[in-house]
């Protein structure tokens, strides 16, 4: 999870550690995913559902609990995979262009380089076409 480089991430790390776990918890609610079980209101909904899959209050302080330990663990992991690609990369980002390509005009100039390979391979070939006909 590189964001610049991680600075991002090392920046915003306690706020992030905290709302991933309630943007869990909104997905969850709203079956944008499936995490478990989902509670619903006094609804009457016609389902197979077992009285048992039903979560207290408590019950889902703790999954809260749980999911945040979970979460700040993955940020951790992040944050060091993200050290120890920055020591290994330094700034580069991962997808900067080929030495070859990292300019307009070296750009251009490999354009220009392509266009005459393509078109010297049609001379050529039309060449040996008129030669096979002729």
């Amino acid at each position: 999870m590189c964001l610049d480089n991680g600075v991002h991430l090392r920046r915003h790390l306690k706020a992030l550690q905290n709302l991933f776990p309630q943007i869990l918890l909104l997905c969850k609610a709203s079956g944008l995913v499936k995490a478990g079980v989902t509670a619903l209101d006094g609804t009457k909904v016609k389902a197979d559902a077992s009285l048992g899959r039903n979560k207290t209050y408590e019950q889902l302080s703790r999954e809260e609990k749980r999911l945040k330990k979970k979460v700040k663990a993955l940020f951790a992991q992040a944050e060091k995979t993200d050290r120890g690609e920055d020591r290994l990369y330094g700034n580069r980002r991962g997808d900067e262009l080929p030495e070859d390509l990292s300019t307009a005009e070296k750009r251009l100039a490999r354009i220009k380089e392509a266009k005459r390979y393509l078109e010297e391979e049609a001379r050529k070939k039309a060449a040996a076409l008129k030669r096979t006909a002729g």
